[in-house]
């Protein structure tokens, strides 16, 4: 799996791409220690590179939620293909994660939708 790890606009994306390794959580919090090091931090995980949502997946993402949780901050998930949306519905990752289409879309969400929804924002 490949990280692209940028900011905008006081967000930090977060691109993957490939096929998770063993232990991808540890190697993934080696990477991006740095970028989720700030308390109230803005994580959007682009998710349209993924091949599959395997066990290193899942354990990536869920990872990644604790860290943020931990920084009191927000995470949203963007650019599901169908087939990934189909095993985030399965897996009930949509409990857990805000889905928004694209990252332009999961950054500009309301901070009201977080309120409301009591997570980062609509299902979609």
């Amino acid at each position: 799996m490949t990280y692209n790890v940028s900011q905008h606009e006081g967000w930090v994306i977060l691109r993957l791409k490939g096929k998770a390794r063993n232990n991808e959580p540890i190697r993934a919090k080696r990477h991006l220690l740095p970028w989720l090091s700030v308390s109230g931090v803005r994580v959007v995980v682009d998710v349209g590179g993924l091949q599959e949502l395997g066990v290193w997946e899942r354990g990536l993402l869920n990872s990644l939620r604790k860290e943020v949780d931990l920084l009191n901050g927000t995470l949203r998930l963007c650019s599901l293909d169908p087939t990934l949306r189909v095993q985030f519905r399965q897996d009930r990752f949509t409990e857990a994660f805000a889905i928004y289409p694209d990252v332009v879309t999961a950054m500009s969400a309301r901070e009201e939708d977080n309120e409301r929804d009591g997570k980062d924002g609509p299902r979609r």
